[in-house]
């Protein structure tokens, strides 16, 4: 039996591709994750992060961000090998502290300055659906949300096409769309300015529908509107 820990992949035509659901390993604590790719405002940068131990967190590690300056911006881990246009993505989080406690979850990242962002803001109690194009963002959709800091809490979402599901703790919270851009990226974590965050159980399940294939030039699709 597959250990949860351990990440199915398949190598088909030189590229990397999820083959069935899993939670994607940490590695050991007091290090960052082998697999990751860790960024700050477009460029590379893993001081931030590391994995340590908490036994709340599945498998009893978590990917840890702490600052210990003031800069400001997006911090992001990724990691490049997970990648769909349609899945399901799951993470814990748990907002530990800092003056704006957030942290969120990259999806469809094609570079540190284009991916979608679920993020979510103990300060404002917001759950926010926002599409971040060459460093800048734009909210789709936002929603008040019941976020607790120094807890954990979980979050999915279901992503098809255009549309996104995303559920809070098991609960249903948003349902968003956008046409602008459906185009296969990577997963991650994500976090800003001198917040301490925890992330854990990061799940990745591709749907079955042939949609993380390396895309053609008709696959991306430009605002119908």
């Amino acid at each position: 039996m597959l250990h949860r820990s351990l990440l199915a992949v398949l190598l088909i035509c030189g590229s990397l591709t999820i083959a069935s659901a899993a939670t994607i390993p940490l590695g050991q604590p007091g290090t960052p994750p082998a697999r990751f790719q860790f960024w700050h405002n477009g460029q590379a940068d893993s001081t931030p992060w590391s994995v340590v131990r908490d036994g709340a967190a599945d498998e009893g590690l978590a990917l840890e961000y702490s600052a210990s300056d003031k800069r400001g911006g997006a911090f992001i881990a990724n990691e490049p090998s997970v990648r769909a246009i349609n899945f399901k993505a799951r993470l814990q989080f748990r907002l530990i502290r800092g003056q704006l406690p957030s942290g969120g979850l990259v999806l469809r990242m094609t570079s540190p300055d284009d991916y979608y962002l679920v993020k979510l803001s103990a300060y404002e109690e917001r759950l926010s659906f926002i599409h971040v194009v060459n460093g800048k963002p734009n909210e789709i959709a936002g929603v008040d949300a019941e976020i607790t800091q120094d807890h954990w809490q979980s979050l999915e979402v279901d992503a098809h096409n255009s549309e996104f599901k995303i559920m809070l703790d098991g609960r249903w919270a948003l349902t968003a769309f956008d046409r602008s851009s459906v185009r296969e990226g990577s997963i991650g974590a994500w976090c800003e300015n001198d917040n301490v965050t925890r992330f854990g159980g990061l799940q990745f399940t591709p749907h079955d529908d042939g949609q993380h294939a390396d895309l053609g030039a008709d696959q991306t699709r430009g605002d119908q509107r």
